[in-house]
């Protein structure tokens, strides 16, 4: 019995010792493979590439997908790596162009930028440079090649060259991504605001010109407004533009003058059609309307 009894210890023994390393050895081997395999998961997730950009925001592709790549610096020539990608650095580099209101970037895995931005909308052209309007916040766009041709009124401020300051305390500097700021550029969208609603239905707002609005000589002070009426004549539009020089401080009330008077030229413009030789219906004599003096306006034609 004593002898069956150490015989099975001994079995007892060699079999716990035996489980024991496999049990080791299979651990180990797990153990292995995953710090093995998870090790190179995690540096190729290091090495993915940037592949694709999705770009979203209240208007469809308002900018050109090459072109947000280019200011948040991909390349499809040398990809950038995900892991090395700033999504911060990005969104203030796209703030910095000066079409750019308002961005947001992230990154959707594996492998693509995300972004969501909000375009600066033309307002009006900025008619002291070419190829550069203004939003309602007064901040400069660069028109051609990102937005198609616009319709839109032209605002005169009488600037210095863009960046230069100018001698006349009251204008501002232009430069992107700074707003225009200043008693011209208020008083120039004040003008604005109040002739949208008619131009709906009356006429078209042409120019708005305040760079003589604070000279020092009281008799140079004014504005000029430009509107371009039409007059259809035998199912053709024929144009009257008339000329408004309005003064600084009684200009809405010359306005409401000028809707008056308008109806009244635009007639007698009607009756010069009717009477005159049909060759000359092509076009009619532009129209300077002197409204700064109360109660009297004074018409000339240009």
């Amino acid at each position: 019995m004593r002898n069956n009894s150490q015989r099975l210890s001994l079995i007892s023994a060699l079999s716990w010792i035996v489980g024991s390393t496999l049990i080791i050895s299979g651990s180990g081997h797990a153990l292995f493979n995953y710090f093995l395999h998870g090790n190179k998961a995690a540096a190729q997730s290091k090495l993915l590439k940037i592949t694709s950009l999705i770009q979203t925001g209240p208007q469809k592709e308002a900018l050109r997908s090459e072109y947000l790549e280019e200011l948040i610096g991909l390349s499809k020539d040398y990809p950038h790596l995900i892991s090395h990608f700033d999504r911060k650095k990005a969104e203030r580099a796209l703030l910095a162009s000066p079409l750019v209101q308002e961005a947001h970037v992230e990154i959707i895995k594996p492998s693509t930028v995300y972004i969501d931005y909000t375009v600066r909308q033309p307002l009006a052209w900025l008619y002291d440079y070419e190829n550069i309007a203004l939003d309602k916040e007064g901040y400069l766009i660069p028109m051609y090649p990102f937005f198609p041709p616009k319709n839109l009124p032209e605002i005169y401020l009488g600037l210095a060259p863009f960046g230069q300051r100018t001698p006349i305390p009251h204008l501002p500097i232009a430069a992107w991504n700074q707003p225009l700021k200043g008693p011209a550029v208020d008083l120039a969208f004040d003008l604005l605001s109040r002739l949208q609603p008619l131009a709906r239905d009356l006429f078209r707002i042409k120019r708005i010109d305040v760079s003589k609005a604070f000279e020092e000589s009281l008799g140079r002070r004014e504005l000029v407004v430009i509107v371009d009426n039409e007059i259809f004549f035998s199912s053709e539009p024929i144009i009257s533009t008339h000329y408004l020089r309005l003064s600084v401080k009684e200009y809405p009330q010359e306005l409401g003058n000028y809707l008056e008077l308008r109806k009244n030229l635009l007639e007698q413009d009607m009756q010069k059609l009717q009477a005159g030789d049909p060759s000359d219906r092509v076009s009619l004599p532009e129209k300077i309307i002197d409204l700064r003096i109360s109660q009297l306006a004074y018409i000339d034609q240009k």
